[in-house]
């Protein structure tokens, strides 16, 4: 019964305002266990299937932990999109609506639709700010304590078009 009330409570609060019946909203089943319905109550994306939901609704896309290849990207069919980049014990923060992913070690960008910007290339890459990002294919990963620093390499901007240009420091 407590499950039950939960899960409604969810549905209601998500959908009475402005019901979107292509969206997805998470649901708990009360021992920290998630998972994804649709509107009409159906299971989508199973309970306990990932390890941790970070998104509370998924319209287009959604940041979960998948147990064997940690932050990832899906959409709302459950499709696997791309490893998300890990920073700061989570899944990369959007910047200008960009987000970074991992492909075989190698850093890109993609967007808050799930589409490929700058396919994975770089071997350390920035968050975009003032529309570029400082991206290097070579630099030195150097762990310190728990934290691990990008050093030396040939460091140059892109911008989302795929312009490069040199950096003047």
């Amino acid at each position: 019964m407590k499950k039950s009330i939960g899960i409604c409570i969810v549905l209601f609060l998500c959908f009475s305002c402005k019901p979107n019946k292509n969206m997805l909203v998470l649901v708990e089943d009360g021992n920290n266990n998630f998972g994804y319905m649709n509107s009409k109550g159906d299971t989508i994306i199973p309970v306990g299937k990932y390890s941790f939901c970070l998104s509370d609704t998924i319209k287009e896309i959604g940041f979960v932990l998948s147990k064997e290849n940690g932050f990832i990207c899906i959409d709302k069919k459950d499709h696997f999109l791309f490893q998300v980049f890990n920073y700061d014990n989570g899944p990369d923060y959007p910047s200008e609506g960009l987000f970074r992913i991992v492909e075989n070690g190698k850093i890109g960008y993609a967007n808050l639709h799930g589409k490929v910007v700058i396919e994975p290339q770089y071997k350390c890459a920035w968050p975009f700010e003032n529309g570029k990002a400082k991206v290097s294919y070579n630099c030195n990963i150097t762990k310190k304590g728990e934290y691990n620093f990008w050093e030396d390499g040939d460091w140059f901007y892109i911008y989302r078009k795929g312009k490069k240009e040199s950096l003047k420091e």
